[in-house]
């Protein structure tokens, strides 16, 4: 059972990392959308409480930053908007296993079958039965949280789960990492240079340059 528990145990540790993985890039694509110092990045992102409302912070980010249609009531969604949107599509369909795998509690399980025979078989000089067995380990949902109608039915987590969730997040994280360095770029505009205040015209020295404060043109 000690190596069930650490092979299940592991594949959990395995799953949770992944995911820091897809924040990472997550973060990173709101970072270039916002096109901002990284330490104000950084405010925004965290301060938003789940990855659910993160999610749909780098959304609204992204969508404001790719190309809109040309036509209001018509025309077709730019190429990487549809991808985004593909991405977006299945970064929510593993949330649910995602939150589960963060939040539910692990227990091992045991299954016993067999018949255990009539009194007295050992004394007729036959073999006795063998009871059969099988353990494993479970992601499941506490009974308390079954009390929820929406939850009164999810099936536990087994490692053949939790083996497969690593497999798309694994998926998923290479797909944002693509999006961030390929797609995304090109529809970030270059930073604007700031500027001081208006620029005026010295009309005695027949230059343009940046208006002075009022102390400054007393001198």
């Amino acid at each position: 059972m000690q190596e069930l528990g650490d092979e299940f145990l592991l594949m959990v540790g395995n799953c949770i990392t992944e995911w820091a993985a897809v924040e990472e890039q997550l973060f990173e694509i709101c970072l270039l959308c916002l096109g901002c110092p990284r330490d104000r990045a950084a405010i925004v992102y965290y301060r938003t409480p789940s990855i659910d409302a993160r999610l749909s912070l780098a959304d609204e980010l992204v969508k404001a930053v790719l190309p809109k249609r040309t036509r209001k009531n018509g025309g077709r969604d730019h190429p990487d908007l549809r991808h985004w949107r593909e991405l977006e599509k299945k970064f929510r369909a593993l949330l649910p296993t995602r939150n589960r795998i963060a939040h539910h509690p692990v227990a091992p399980r045991v299954l016993s079958w067999g018949d255990l025979g009539a009194a007295g078989i050992e004394a007729q000089g036959l073999e006795p039965p063998k009871l059969m067995s099988r353990t494993w380990f479970e992601v499941y949902t506490s009974q308390n949280e079954q009390l929820r109608e929406r939850s009164a039915n999810q099936r536990p987590l087994r490692i053949d789960g939790l083996r497969s969730h690593f497999i798309a997040t694994s998926k998923l994280m290479g797909a944002l990492h693509q999006f961030r360095y390929v797609r995304l770029p090109p529809h970030i505009s270059a930073p604007h240079k700031q500027v001081r205040g208006p620029i005026v015209a010295d009309v005695e020295q027949g230059v343009c340059e940046p208006n002075r404060s009022s102390s400054s043109l007393g001198r």
